[in-house]
């Protein structure tokens, strides 16, 4: 039961933060940030809620799936999620370099992976 409440709402975050991205989204297997030419802040929609809500609901997921199949490939899958962390810093730093002020903003108001519950 509690594999299905952290995988499946981790889906459905994945899902909806690179629906958001639009042509913003750049798949990459590298720990670099690849920014484009016309590059937008995202700030609406899961993102209003965590900057990177695409690798958080792939951390739920990987837990989830772990409890929810409990296989080694699930495991191993779960080990690699918290490489997500560097590649995070790494978009991070591309995007404070590109937005400047209204990334500190931005950075300040929301947080990374973690939800806050109060406003």
């Amino acid at each position: 039961m509690l594999g299905s409440l952290l995988y499946f709402p981790g889906m459905c975050f994945i899902l909806w933060g690179r629906l958001m991205l639009g042509k913003n989204y750049f798949v990459s297997t590298g720990f670099g940030a690849q920014l484009f030419k016309d590059h937008q802040l995202i700030t609406i929609g899961p993102y209003a809620i965590v900057r990177h809500p695409m690798y958080a609901g792939l951390i739920l997921a990987a837990l989830g799936s772990v409890l929810l199949y409990f296989t080694w490939t699930t495991f191993y899958f779960a080990c690699f999620a918290p490489l997500l962390l560097f590649r995070a810093r790494r978009e991070e730093q591309a995007l404070a370099a590109e937005f400047g002020e209204k990334w500190t903003e931005y950075s300040r108001h929301v947080p990374a992976f973690i939800p806050r519950l109060r406003r």
